[in-house]
């Protein structure tokens, strides 16, 4: 996904939940319940995949089929220019894109908050150019060529018995059998939670489970459950924890747990790790083995909603864009629908201070304050707006406040920097920007940062 103009590109597949650790083959574009959004149909050695786009509905769309009648009725290689919002955008018909893969035989244009489609222009395989009225938003439009005005048509849904049916349903409310003979859910909402499925005879699972054992260990917060798809032998799946995985609680895949989890046909693929935040909603899924670095990113992600993750990314692009209307619109969205915790209120106060609007940033991180009174980030962005309306009184106090909660937190010892670097205190901001490039080295802000702590006390640089 481009991250603006002139931009690098972002990788965005984590957040839509698309980064299978697949060997892929093929992946094509559809819609199969004629909602207008586009779905993915994913083909890797492991097998076919429908994902269905469930997003809210939102930006407007366009979708356009041709017809040629001086050269092959498809119109392959037609080009088509659709204008919209004073926006032009440029496509070629064509029907295989990529590895083995076959496109329906239409063109599909997101037309944002246009309200209506401006100009369409069809140069066909003819030669012949020619603008095309009555394209419709929303709809699908067919063109032929020597028609010069567009049929709208309906877009039709796969029917219902084509329509793919959702393989599991993974969720913490699930009910096992536990290691002690008792009967009760896998989790509980409040607590990260790791679903780990193993079997007493998967190899992988030996190298897999001293990780998920010692990350139970070292994180009081997090819960991992160990769930044993062996029932012909419960001894031997306990006897499998105690020697590789000690001290994690055990539970037996019943069907209830198979189907939730895996459909009810399913393959069990070996290990499966799920990983859940603390409102027990599904954040990573790994059908793979996974290592401790993996599962210690894998929980860090549960900190923040994914969907301020969203918000932040299409912010952050409408700023680069100087587009201000747009990013207000999408920042007043946010705090709506952002759910009310207190790591969500700190990205969202970070989203207020992008667009210049510290009171706003104010008022969130109070009220984040609320719910989490040590949380380091929070303090330290509170630190950061009230240093900038000059109160370096304050903005120390809390900045030592969340370093006593979280000593390297980053922004913390740079924005305390900052406080002593405009009280003059120059050596103690030169020694709190060298504790921040302990924790990042490179970070080109803090670099910059001890570079005038250390001018301003007649010292060379590093």
């Amino acid at each position: 996904m481009p991250a603006g103009k002139g931009q690098p590109y972002v990788e965005a597949g984590y957040v839509m939940g698309l980064d299978f650790d697949h060997d892929g083959r093929a992946v094509a574009p559809l819609d199969m319940d004629g909602d207008g959004d586009r779905d993915l149909a994913l083909l890797s050695l492991q097998g076919l995949q429908l994902m269905r786009n469930e997003a809210e509905a939102g930006a407007g769309w366009t979708r356009v089929r041709l017809r040629a009648t001086k050269t092959h009725p498809l119109a392959l290689g037609a080009v088509v220019t659709v204008t919209a919002g004073g926006r032009s955008q440029v496509d070629r018909l064509r029907l295989v894109e990529g590895f083995h893969t076959q496109h329906a035989p239409e063109l599909h244009f997101g037309l944002g908050a246009a309200k209506a489609v401006e100009r369409v222009e069809v140069r066909w395989p003819s030669g012949a150019v020619e603008q095309f009225g009555g394209v419709e938003p929303g709809r699908r439009n067919l063109l032929v060529e020597g028609a010069g005005v567009a049929r709208a048509q309906a877009v039709p849904a796969w029917p219902g018995d084509a329509q793919p049916t959702v393989v599991g349903s993974p969720s913490l409310s699930v009910s096992a059998v536990w290691g002690d003979g008792v009967e009760r859910p896998l989790g509980r909402v409040g607590q990260v939670t790791l679903v780990n499925v193993f079997a007493p005879w998967c190899e992988p699972c030996k190298t897999e489970m001293p990780h998920l054992a010692a990350l139970a260990k070292r994180r009081s917060d997090v819960a991992v459950v160990a769930v044993s798809v062996g029932r012909d032998d419960l001894q031997a799946s306990l006897d499998f924890a105690a020697a590789h995985g000690p001290g994690l609680p055990v539970a037996f895949a019943n069907d209830r747990v198979v189907g939730a989890f895996f459909g009810g046909n399913a393959r069990i693929p070996l290990p499966s790790t799920f990983v859940f935040d603390h409102t027990g909603r599904l954040r990573r899924a790994f059908q793979r083995p996974v290592d401790a670095e993996t599962l210690a990113d894998a929980v860090a992600s549960t900190a923040t909603p994914a969907v301020v993750t969203d918000y932040r990314y299409l912010l952050r692009q409408l700023l680069r864009e100087k587009r201000h209307a747009e990013a207000q619109a999408l920042l007043d969205e946010a705090v709506r629908r952002v759910p009310d915790d207190a790591s969500a209120r700190v990205w969202l106060a970070e989203m207020y201070l992008s667009v210049g609007q510290p009171d706003g940033a104010r008022a969130q991180l109070e009220a984040a304050l609320e719910k989490a009174p040590g949380d380091a980030r929070a303090l330290a962005t509170l630190a950061e707006v009230v240093g900038v309306g000059g109160d370096l009184v304050r903005a120390e106090a809390l900045l030592l406040r969340a370093l006593e909660v979280a000593p390297r937190e980053l922004g913390a010892l740079n924005n305390l920097g900052m406080v002593y670097l405009k009280s003059k205190r120059h050596a103690e901001a030169a020694d709190m920007f060298r504790r921040a490039l302990d924790v990042e080295p490179h970070n080109p802000r803090v670099q910059q940062n001890l570079r005038d702590a250390l001018e301003a006390q007649g010292l060379a640089p590093p």
